[in-house]
């Protein structure tokens, strides 16, 4: 099931699933890979949920939501991950909304830089 939702949320044109350098960094080991794939699901069900290709800052909020809530369970099990345990503490500090901010302001200008 893990590879099919890694293969089609690359061959979608449905789906512009946008992974930054931070979250791509979870692709560095073993025990944040789940987490990795678990942002691309979250992603998709995001885009499809709301009928969306693109998402906006609120909407990359809640693939964040969803991500943090699939780590919080897991993370005995797999793993503690530094950048999920990181914005874990910045949601109980109320300040992960600004975390997400400056994820999408990145992504919005490197897309739009790709554009160019």
């Amino acid at each position: 099931m893990i590879l099919y939702i890694m293969a089609w949320s690359i061959a979608s044109g449905d789906v512009n699933i946008v992974i930054g350098e931070e979250v791509g960094s979870l692709a560095s080991s073993k025990e944040s890979m789940p987490y990795l794939v678990g942002f691309m699901a979250a992603y998709s069900y995001v885009c499809l949920r709301d009928n969306v290709k693109d998402l906006n800052e609120a909407q990359l909020m809640d693939v964040f939501d969803i991500l943090l809530q699939f780590y919080e369970p897991n993370s005995s099990l797999t793993g503690k991950v530094e950048l999920l345990d990181k914005y874990l503490k910045l949601k109980e500090k109320g300040k992960l909304e600004k975390e997400i901010h400056k994820i999408f302001t990145e992504q919005q200008a490197h897309q739009n830089t790709d554009n160019k």
